[in-house]
This record gives structure tokens, C-alpha cells and sequence, in this order.
């Protein structure tokens, strides 16, 4: 038995031995997990710079459109509106004379639509004939160089010519259709 004892003590140490010097040591850690990395989220569009517009009328008239916030590269369009017996003159604020303007937002912008009040009588470019604004009405009677004129239509000039009125005074402007006044 004391053989049998020597040779279970070999058998063990051998074992023992042996394992200890093994290369490969067991590795207790986990397996490596994969793990997905998220794509980054793109990033947002900057919002958009916003420029105030005014837009103002003159005595005289009005415009289309008042204004208010804009994107900045918008394009906004206004009108000038002349009122009776005015017209339109340009823009303040801006380098136009059309009364149709586009105006591209770029920063605040404030302007003006100007208009000038239109006298009723007026000489015409060759210097002898008065004439009368197309706002003027039928009968009404002006002033102008210190003469008084009546606007006249067709059939008051034609009764004024029967009755042998004076005819110097009158403004014809509104008279549509002269064939046939002054024959007998």
C-alpha cells in the first residue's frame, strides 16, 4: 500500500505540475458585446434672419402693401397708388421713380411713396394752351393766372357757341368730340 500511496502523490503532483504550467490561462471575461454607434444627428439648418420693411404713403396716395417681417432675401413688390388728384413722384428710401417696385430684404428697410398734388389747370408744353387735369369735373371753374376757367363738355360748348358766349375762357379738355362746331 505504501506503494500505492507513493504513486497516487506522483500522479497528483504530475497533475498539479502540469496544469500550473500550461501556456493558456482561462480567460473569465466576458465575450466582447457589439454595440451599434448611433449616427450623429445632422445638425439643424440655421433659422433664417428676419428684416423688417415699412412702407408709408405721402399725402396724396397709398401703397399696396405696408410691410412687416421677411426672410431676409425675399423679395417683396409694392405699388404706389395715386389719389385724385395727385401723382406719384418716387420713392424716399429707395433709388426708384416707378411707382411698381421689387425690394429684395437684405436688412431693415423703411420707405416712403411720395406724391405731389396736381394743380387742376395746367399749360400745355407749347405755351398757349391751358388745360385741365383728367380729375377735374364738368362746371367746375378754376383759377389760373389770375383768370377764371369752366371746364366744358360737348354739348355745353356747342350751347355756349349758339348762343354766341364767349368762348375765350373756357376749357375744352373734356370735349370729346369738336367736328362740326363752328360751321354754319
Amino acid at each position: 500500500m505504501k506503494n500505492f500511496l507513493c504513486l497516487l502523490v506522483i500522479a497528483l503532483f504530475s497533475i498539479a505540475l502540469i496544469n500550473s504550467c500550461s501556456t493558456e490561462e482561462e480567460d473569465t471575461t466576458p465575450p466582447p458585446s457589439i454595440v451599434a454607434t448611433p449616427e450623429p444627428e445632422p445638425e439643424p439648418e440655421p433659422e433664417p434672419t428676419q428684416y423688417t420693411l415699412t412702407v408709408t404713403a405721402g399725402e396724396g396716395g397709398s401703397v399696396s402693401n405696408e410691410g412687416g417681417t421677411y426672410d431676409g432675401g425675399t423679395d417683396v413688390t409694392i405699388t404706389a397708388i395715386s389719389d385724385e388728384g395727385y401723382e406719384f413722384t418716387g420713392w424716399e428710401g429707395i433709388n426708384s421713380q416707378s411707382s411698381i417696385v421689387t425690394v429684395n430684404i437684405n436688412s431693415d428697410i423703411t420707405i416712403q411713396a411720395n406724391f405731389l398734388k396736381l394743380d387742376p389747370l395746367y399749360l400745355d408744353e407749347n405755351g398757349i394752351t391751358v388745360k385741365a387735369n383728367e380729375f377735374v369735373k364738368i362746371g367746375d371753374t378754376f383759377e389760373f393766372n389770375n383768370i377764371n376757367y369752366t371746364i366744358v363738355s360737348d354739348d355745353m360748348l356747342r350751347r355756349m357757341i349758339r348762343r354766341g358766349d364767349d368762348l375765350k375762357n373756357v376749357i375744352t379738355s373734356k370735349v370729346t368730340d369738336m367736328s362740326n362746331l363752328f360751321t354754319s
